[in-house]
């Protein structure tokens, strides 16, 4: 899993899920579900990010925020995963 077992996955979709109801989106995006086909716009993507940043504790680099790391709420937690592995060495 990629959130290493402390919950930060569930942390993530519940982040995405909060942004999707302020939206106005229906439902919470499943783990593998593609974010964008379900109605995250450009603009709703800036703000996931900083809701991302503020919940997680981490700051997003300008170079992982691409497509790929915001596809899915699991690769969102990957790419926390992996800004806190960094921060952490």
């Amino acid at each position: 899993m990629a959130d290493g077992g402390d919950g930060l996955e569930d942390l993530v979709a519940r982040i995405v899920a909060d942004r999707f109801a302020a939206l106005g989106l229906p439902g919470s995006p499943a783990p593998e579900e593609d974010l964008r086909e379900a109605g995250l716009t450009s603009l709703a993507l800036v703000d996931l990010i900083f809701l991302v940043e503020d919940g997680c504790g981490v700051e997003i680099p300008d170079a992982e925020v691409n497509p790929g790391n915001f596809a899915t709420v699991r690769s969102i937690a990957g790419m926390v995963a992996r800004l806190r592995t960094r921060s952490a060495a």
